[in-house]
């Protein structure tokens, strides 16, 4: 297994797969790691962990998420991380008003696995209900997303990559999200994990 590919998912809630009122985790994680074994012979051993901090903004996760040591325990067990997926920005929303301090925090968190030569794939935030409700709030969520996309377009690194949010609207009819309009509900974080897989399949297969 030593040889295997190694996934790394590091965010807030939404990585952790905070599902209120459950008190169980649904971590996207779990999926993305059995559709990617499932669908892709050449990834049958790949491991999937993640670290998710519920509440934590951008700087927190920067500061305190022990991202770094997290990834020096990982090499020295099983060797070096192939990817690791960041999730972030989402509390940031409720804080900030100005996208660029946002995007800016959330890039300090990729250069901890880019001082590492680690390549990333950058979640966009994903809607809510609450930016349903919200029209400054959307307009920064959105201009956060959009900034981010251009910065890893215009990357020379080879380092990072952008996703959309594979979630791509609200509707609190659609069974993936929780009461509270900001949570996903189980099938909501199966339907996260699974979609991505494609997307980290393709990244995996150009190291």
């Amino acid at each position: 297994m030593a040889t295997a590919r190694k996934v790394f998912c590091f965010g807030d809630s939404l990585t952790a797969g905070t599902s209120p009122p459950l008190n169980q985790d649904f971590p996207y994680a779990l999926h993305l790691q059995s559709t990617l074994r499932n669908e892709y012979p050449e990834l049958s051993g790949v491991l999937v962990r993640w670290r998710g901090f519920p509440g934590w903004t951008a700087p927190n996760l920067n500061r305190e998420g022990g991202l770094a040591d997290t990834m020096d325990k990982i090499e020295s067990s099983g060797g070096p991380l192939d990817l690791v997926i960041i999730l972030a920005g989402a509390n940031d929303l409720a804080f900030e008003t100005d996208s660029d301090v946002i995007v800016n925090s959330i890039k300090k968190i990729h250069d901890i696995p880019h001082g590492k030569r680690v390549k990333t794939l950058c979640l966009g935030i994903p809607p809510s209900g609450w930016q349903m409700q919200s029209k400054e709030t959307r307009d920064i969520a959105e201009s956060v997303n959009t900034k981010l996309r251009s910065w890893a377009v215009k990357d020379s690194s080879g380092l990072v990559a952008f996703a959309p949010f594979p979630i791509v609207s609200y509707d609190n009819s659609s069974g993936l999200w929780c009461g509270d309009g900001l949570h996903f509900s189980p099938e909501g974080y199966q339907f996260i994990g699974e979609n991505l897989a494609t997307i980290v399949a393709n990244m995996l297969r150009d190291l």
